[in-house]
């Protein structure tokens, strides 16, 4: 009888990690977590000029291959918004308002209404995700990794406005206010996408996790990830908008890179 108490609490004791450890941890099983969190852009600088993350969202569908060894398929979205003072900026340069004083209209502003141009980044992507804790630990410090692909969906922008300032009539040396339109302009998403060099692309990404359990099978998260699109960089007329510039060429395009900060929940399935 000793014997046989003595081998059930050695059994007990061996078998207390799988106890303890949370459902979504145990090898076979699965888990879903959401999060949401800001986004930093880092690269290319004329994109980084043009255009704004907000704040991004998403989630991930978990397979554990071992307590310490996870699998998951995620998707986040990145939403972006257009930098109007630049682009506005860049209009400015573009009608060179210097060359309209030539022809004898001495101009004082240039409106412009901007709608719409805005971008969003959807990222489809495969995980692997390492955890430095056991698993019957309440807190975790894991590495992830993965790769996917990135589709990019620019929305169509409306330029309209007027050009304000004075002429004077020849005839009568006086001086008459004008308030000319520069017509209303459409670029589609399409030809923003070909214009800026941003293009559908696979990428890479990595970054560090901290999780923190509050119940068995749930758990929230903090996760900081680099994320990089290998985008082609392409030239274009340099100052352009729309495709229309000031004769040189300068580098646009190139690998999309920006830094994301999530916090979310995961439970076990």
């Amino acid at each position: 009888m000793r014997r046989l108490k003595k081998a059930a609490s050695v059994l007990l004791v061996l078998s207390l990690p799988g106890i303890l450890a949370p459902a979504d941890r145990k090898a076979g099983s699965f888990s879903v977590n959401g999060f949401a969190g800001p986004c930093v852009l880092l690269g290319p600088s004329d994109f980084r000029q043009y255009y704004r993350p907000r704040v991004g969202f998403g989630g991930m569908l978990r397979y554990s291959i071992t307590e310490k060894s996870v699998i998951g398929i995620g998707y986040l979205r990145i939403p972006y918004r257009l930098d109007r003072n630049r682009f506005e900026k860049e209009l400015r340069d573009g009608i060179r308002l210097s060359e309209l004083d030539v022809l004898g209209l001495h101009t004082s502003s240039l409106n412009v209404l901007l709608d719409g141009g805005g971008l969003t980044a959807n990222l489809f992507s495969i995980n692997f995700i390492r955890y430095f804790t056991r698993p019957e630990s309440r807190t975790g410090l894991y590495l992830t990794g993965g790769f996917g692909y990135c589709l990019l969906d620019f929305n169509d922008l409306t330029v309209d406005g007027s050009i304000q300032g004075t002429l004077v009539d020849s005839s009568t040396g006086t001086t008459v206010p004008v308030d000319e339109p520069i017509g209303r302009i459409t670029y589609s998403g399409g030809e923003l996408k070909k214009n800026t060099g941003m293009e559908n692309r696979s990428g890479l990404n990595a970054g560090l996790g901290f999780e923190f359990r509050i119940w068995k099978n749930v758990t929230v998260f903090a996760e900081s990830k680099y994320h990089c699109v290998l985008t082609e960089a392409k030239t274009r007329p340099a100052g352009s908008v729309g495709g229309v510039g000031s004769g040189s060429l300068e580098k646009t395009g190139g690998k999309v890179q920006w830094i994301s900060t999530m916090a979310g929940f995961r439970a076990g399935l």
